[in-house]
Parts: structure tokens; C-alpha cells; sequence
């Protein structure tokens, strides 16, 4: 029977099926607060602080994909229940404790740095469940912890309506190793970039950015799943013929530009 799915031989490293999840979070409710004080011209420093929140889809939708035909054909009738199905699922979206200070040398130029503490550790375990078809239903550990993000920024005024910037920014992994998933926030990243802001006339303001995104490579990461596929597939023989949980192993990187444009308006 397993070797059907692979054209006469199985292949472990290609799952005869998929299960796609697609969904929308529902509104999330959290607080932020924050406060600067000017010790003198030169000197500002300020603190912020941003609730935790729990990002949750209630009502998602699940499609399967097959491999090929045959894969198809041998397990649809197993698997198609999906595709009437709905899934629940949540993930934090970590608290943000952050802490700056600016510092102004000569008239024109800003100088600021601040220190993010990002409470990542919330995110424990990632729990999908499928209604009415709970043997299909994932309990994937993350085990993230806690991360630093650094920030550093300059700007100076070349005219009184041209000012240009530049910053780098230093965004840590709180990834497991052990526990690794193509997902945000995955690697650490260092992002560098510029912009400027343009005023051609009074109250008008227009702000172009633009920043590069660097992941650091991380090689050999593994990760873990509940393979529903061969739980089917063990039920249908009747017997224990291949595990009901694995691994993979993969290396990672990223690169990304990020491009931007704002105009705004006092009044």
C-alpha cells in the first residue's frame, strides 16, 4: 500500500498529503504606555510598555493536497472531512518593555539608542485544534524565550524642510533550536536603513525609507510535528507501521527590502 504512494516506492521525505490552514485572527485588545522626559537640550530619555496579546483564529479553513493520484485516491476518503471542517488556533503576541535616550551634540543632529525587552517566552506550545476531528488535532512545542532588540538612529537637519536619517536595528531570535518552524520570528536579523523627510511646503510633510532585512543563517535547526498522515495511514492497515510523530532538519536565511513612502499634514 505505501509504496503505491511513492510510484513504487516510499519515500518518506514527501508526505502523500497536506493539510493548508488559512484564517484571520479576531480583534485583539491590549494597552500601551509610555513617557519621555527632556533633562535638558541635549539629553532625553523615555520608557514604553506594550500589554501582551493573544492573536486567535477561531473559524479557520483547512484544504487538503495530495501528492499525486494515488495518494488521492487511498486516503481521501480519510482526510476529505478536513475540507468541511474548521480549525482553532491562537499565539501570543509578546509584551514590549522598552527603554531610550537621545542625546543632541550640535544643534542639527540627533543621536538615539534604545534597548526592547520582547516577552517571548509566552509562547509555549502552538495548539491547533480541528472541530469534530480531534485525532487530526497538533500540540507543537516552541519553547521561546525571552529576546533583546537594539535600536540605533541618527538624523540631521541639512536644510529647516530636509532632514536625513539612518539607523541599524538588532532583532535577536528567541527561537528554540531544537524547536525550529519557518515562521515569524524565526532568525535573528539585522536591518539597516536611511530616509529622509521633505517639507515643500508649510504643515506638508514627505518621508521616504528604505531598510534591508538580514537574517543570520542558522543551519541543522530541527523541528517537530504530529504526522496526522501517518496516524490515518497505521489506522488503515491496523497496525503501528510508522511513527505518529517526526522531525526535519533544515537551514535557514532570509533577505528582504523594505521600501516606504508617507506624506502627512498638520494643521
Amino acid at each position: 500500500m505505501l509504496g503505491l504512494l511513492g510510484g513504487g516506492s516510499w519515500n518518506e521525505s514527501v508526505s502523500p498529503a497536506s493539510a493548508n490552514l488559512t484564517g484571520s485572527s479576531e480583534i485583539a485588545l491590549g494597552v500601551n504606555v509610555g513617557a519621555m522626559y527632556d533633562i535638558n537640550k541635549q539629553w532625553t530619555v523615555g520608557a514604553s510598555f506594550r500589554s501582551k496579546m493573544k492573536m486567535h483564529v477561531k473559524s479557520g479553513d483547512v484544504t487538503v493536497e495530495y501528492a499525486n493520484e494515488t495518494a488521492q485516491a487511498l486516503l481521501e476518503a480519510n482526510l476529505q472531512n478536513l475540507n468541511y471542517t474548521n480549525f482553532d488556533a491562537s499565539m501570543p503576541c509578546p509584551y514590549v518593555l522598552t527603554a531610550g535616550v537621545s542625546y543632541k551634540p550640535i544643534e542639527k543632529l540627533i543621536l538615539a539608542f534604545d534597548l526592547q525587552l520582547n516577552g517571548w517566552k509566552a509562547y509555549d506550545y502552538l495548539d491547533i485544534t480541528f472541530a469534530e476531528q480531534e485525532a487530526f488535532n497538533q500540540h507543537l512545542k516552541k519553547d521561546y524565550k525571552n529576546t533583546l532588540t537594539y535600536h540605533l538612529g541618527a538624523q540631521y537637519a541639512v536644510t529647516p524642510r530636509c532632514d536625513l536619517r539612518c539607523g541599524l536595528m538588532i532583532d535577536t531570535s528567541p527561537c528554540n533550536k531544537d524547536y525550529y518552524n519557518p515562521e515569524t520570528p524565526g532568525t535573528t536579523r539585522i536591518e539597516p536603513s536611511v530616509g529622509l523627510s521633505f517639507s515643500p511646503l508649510k504643515g506638508l510633510s514627505v518621508d521616504l525609507a528604505f531598510m534591508y532585512v538580514y537574517g543570520t543563517k542558522a543551519k541543522n535547526c530541527t523541528g517537530e510535528y504530529d504526522d496526522f498522515i501517518a496516524k490515518t495511514l497505521n489506522s488503515m492497515v491496523g497496525a503501528q507501521i510508522l511513527p505518529t510523530t517526526g522531525t526535519f532538519t533544515a537551514d535557514y536565511k532570509l533577505h528582504a527590502v523594505i521600501p516606504a513612502i508617507g506624506v502627512s499634514y498638520s494643521f
